[in-house]
C-alpha cells in the first residue's frame, strides 16, 4: 500500500470515530509531496459498494415506482445513486449513511416494456459536508424490467351515404374503463394543408360524420379522416386509428373498413 494510503486511512478512521462522538474536525493541510489527486485516491482506496438490492419496478399510469436497499464498505460513509430508464437519465441522489434503502419514481412512462437501471458509487462524506465520490472502480449495478399497460383502439365505419359515415369505437386493454375521444380533419386535393374541422372531443362509442366540403370546392374534391383513441382510467391513451373516405357515391350501408 502507497505510503500516502497509511497517513489517510487512520486520519479518516480518527476523523469519524470524531464526528460520531460529536467532537469537532480539525483542519489539516496536504504535504507539500501529495496532489488532491493522490490524497482522493488514498481517501477512496478499498471503498466499495457492498450490497445494493432492487426489490422491483412497477409503473401505473405513467409513473414509474422502484425501491431497494445498499450497504457500503468500512470507512464509507455514504452512496451516489444514479437511475436510467432504457439507457436514459431519470436523476440521481446522494446519501449520507452507510447502510440504507432508496426510492426513486420517473414519470410520462411511455407504453410498453422497458428497463430500469441503477448505479452507485461509494462516498466519503467529512464533518464540513464536503463530498468525494469514488468512481475509480466503477458502479455496481442493478436492473429490472418493468411495463406500462396501455390500452388499444380501432374502430368500423359505415357509409350512410355519400356525404355521411357512422363510425364506431372499440377499446382494449390498459386500466379499469376507457373513454371514447375522437376527432374529425378534412382535406381537399387543391389545399395542402388539412382542416381539423372537430377537434379531439370525448363522445360516444358511435359517432355520425360529415363531409364539409367549402364553397369554393365541390364534394368529389373533399376527403374526410376520422381519427379515433380511448384513454384508461389512469389517463393513459393509446394511439390513434384512423380511417378516410371521399364524399363520392357508394352503396348505401357499403362497409368501409379500417385496413
Amino acid at each position: 500500500m502507497p505510503l500516502a494510503s497509511f497517513r489517510i486511512r487512520p486520519l479518516l478512521l480518527s476523523t469519524l470515530l470524531l464526528s460520531a462522538c460529536g467532537a469537532p474536525l480539525e483542519s489539516t493541510s496536504l504535504p507539500p509531496d501529495e496532489t488532491p489527486g493522490q490524497v482522493e485516491s488514498a481517501m477512496c482506496a478499498g471503498l466499495s459498494v457492498t450490497s445494493l438490492t432492487l426489490a422491483g419496478a412497477s409503473s401505473y399510469g405513467g409513473e414509474l415506482g422502484s425501491a431497494g436497499n445498499w450497504a457500503v464498505s468500512t470507512f464509507a460513509n455514504g452512496v451516489r445513486l444514479e437511475y436510467y430508464v432504457d439507457g436514459q437519465s431519470q436523476g440521481w441522489s446522494e446519501m449520507a449513511s452507510p447502510t440504507g434503502t432508496w426510492y426513486h419514481s420517473s414519470s410520462n412512462i411511455a407504453c410498453g416494456t422497458h428497463t430500469l437501471q441503477v448505479r452507485a458509487w461509494p462516498m466519503v462524506i467529512d464533518s464540513n459536508g464536503n463530498r468525494t465520490t469514488c468512481t475509480a472502480q466503477g458502479p455496481s449495478v442493478v436492473s429490472s424490467t418493468f411495463s406500462q399497460t396501455c390500452p388499444s383502439a380501432s374502430m368500423q365505419c359505415y357509409r350512410n351515404n355519400n356525404q355521411q359515415v357512422t363510425c364506431t369505437g372499440y377499446a382494449s386493454g390498459g386500466t379499469g374503463s376507457h373513454t371514447p375521444v375522437w376527432q374529425q380533419v378534412n382535406r381537399f386535393n387543391h389545399i395542402p394543408e388539412p382542416y381539423v374541422s372537430m377537434p379531439w372531443y370525448e363522445g360516444y362509442w358511435s359517432h355520425v360524420f360529415y363531409c364539409e366540403a367549402p364553397m369554393y370546392a365541390s364534394m368529389e374534391d373533399a376527403q374526410v379522416q376520422i381519427q379515433f383513441r380511448v384513454e384508461d382510467s389512469t389517463g393513459m391513451g393509446s394511439t390513434e386509428s384512423s380511417n378516410y373516405f371521399y364524399c363520392k357515391e357508394y352503396s348505401v350501408e357499403q362497409p368501409y373498413i379500417d385496413p
